[in-house]
């Protein structure tokens, strides 16, 4: 629902709030369009998601993310060395540090960082290339890229990981 970036490039100081379903970010080339998805996946999955090695990074680096799954509203401050998870209606600590964040937001969302990025990104253009399609061709291509099929072969390449995830 919200996200806070701090000294991110061209997003220092900057909160983008989000509406629910889908929303669209635009802008001109190098306006920081990515950045922003890289805060997001920085906050659910830390420096992993660093397109940079950490160390070109700045100190202050941090950015906030308030968001919901299955009607629960939880909130991540992250920076590159700590993470706190909190749950935003009872204002209580669920996680703290790197890891046990990272851990627990795979448990909330119930999948690896592989299929957030999959079933929750879209690269520039896909949305206008999938908008041009007539309805049939728009949904057999929908549902090659996050459909049964594609949950399927995911269930397939990370069994082991879904063993360790259940248990």
């Amino acid at each position: 629902t919200e996200l806070h970036m701090k000294k991110w490039a061209k997003h220092d100081g900057r909160t983008f709030n989000f509406v629910e379903g889908m929303n669209k970010i635009i802008g001109e080339n190098e306006a920081g369009k990515s950045l922003i998805f890289e805060a997001i996946d920085f906050c659910f999955h830390g420096s992993e998601a660093l397109r940079l090695p950490v160390g070109m990074y700045g100190n202050g680096l941090f950015a906030a993310i308030t968001f919901e799954v299955r009607g629960k509203k939880y909130k991540i401050d992250r920076s590159l060395k700590t993470a706190q998870l909190f749950d935003v209606e009872k204002d209580s600590l669920l996680a703290k540090g790197n890891t046990a964040v990272t851990a627990e937001v795979r448990k909330i969302f119930g999948y690896t960082r592989n299929v957030f990025m999959t079933s929750n990104y879209s690269s520039q253009d896909s949305i206008q290339h999938l908008s041009k399609m007539l309805p049939a061709e728009r949904k057999r291509t929908i549902d090659n890229v996050i459909g049964l099929s594609a949950v399927e072969k995911v269930l397939k390449n990370h069994k082991a990981e879904l063993t360790v995830l259940r248990r």
